[in-house]
């Protein structure tokens, strides 16, 4: 499953700098922003892979501190008994 997350997390960034690079064109004056809603859609899936990007690594974080949680508790009750 890991590898697979890594992948999407890949994936997720890769879309997230192509779209910033599109941005930037138009942003910069290097073309003008397209009237038929191209570009539109383009900051809708960046913003999209962003919050998605954002919520796996919070999912990661909370995983993480819940297992780290879980072997102190179990540190502590080995140590107790």
């Amino acid at each position: 499953m890991t590898n697979v997350l890594n992948q999407l997390k890949e994936y997720l960034s890769e879309e997230i700098a192509e779209a910033n690079e599109i941005i930037a064109e138009y942003t910069s004056d290097q073309r003008p922003k397209c009237d038929d809603g191209s570009d539109d859609f383009i900051e809708g899936n960046r913003n999209l892979a962003q919050r998605l990007l954002l919520q796996i690594e919070d999912w990661e974080k909370n995983l993480w501190q819940s297992q780290h949680s879980q072997k102190i508790n179990w540190l502590n009750l080995k140590k107790n008994l």
